[in-house]
């Protein structure tokens, strides 16, 4: 792939799913399952969200199936293919939409959260080497080529609070990408600034 703007942003998800993990390496299990608040899912449950849409990402790539070809509900992915939800004890009914974390009651992000470090990040590491692997095959061709977008088209319940698809969303897999990319950005920051709270421990996000 020789698009530098692209190249910068394969990088750029490369760093942040690393740095993801190794903000929670030295983590406990109870770190990881506790709530910093109320309404707010513990640092474990960012883990999960993240590699949920990252395997969505890579089941989705053109090099695991054409572009022009898959289904929406992309069943390539690691979490379908290895019934991780089964593995862990968890409802899929219960981890919202999509069964990657949005609308997701907080007790039951809790539940996501408690399955213990080892388990959440065994997954995301297949999954974000899988990502990655599947990132630099990619070719210049496969960024501007029409395709499904992993965020399928939906309506939000601001009432409810729940999310519902509504059909195929059609883009490209640069926006897939630059979706990626900021939104896993933004949850790394999360944990780094929930962990500068929560923990006596110095962290990016302290001073």
């Amino acid at each position: 792939m020789t698009n530098q703007i692209a190249g910068s942003i394969v990088d750029g998800i490369a760093w942040t799913q690393q740095a993801m993990l190794q903000l929670v390496q030295d983590m406990s299990d109870e770190t990881l399952a506790k709530q910093p608040g109320e309404t707010a899912p513990p640092m474990g449950w960012h883990i999960f969200h993240i590699a949920r849409w990252a395997d969505r990402l890579q089941a989705s790539l053109p090099n695991r199936l054409p572009a022009d070809s898959h289904p929406s509900e992309l069943p390539d992915q690691i979490w379908l293919v290895e019934n991780v939800a089964q593995a862990w004890g968890v409802d899929p009914n219960t981890l919202g939409w999509l069964e990657t974390g949005p609308g997701m009651k907080v007790e039951d992000a809790v539940v996501v959260a408690s399955v213990g470090r080892a388990r959440l990040t065994a997954y995301a590491e297949k999954v974000f080497q899988a990502t990655d692997d599947a990132l630099k095959q990619l070719h210049d061709g496969d960024l501007t080529q029409e395709r499904n977008r992993i965020i399928p088209g939906l309506e939000f319940d601001a009432e409810s609070w729940t999310l519902t698809t509504t059909g195929p969303n059609v883009g490209s897999l640069f926006d897939d990408l630059d979706f990626h990319s900021g939104h896993a950005s933004r949850h790394l920051g999360m944990v780094e600034a929930l962990k500068g709270v929560m923990l006596p421990v110095r962290g990016t996000a302290t001073v």
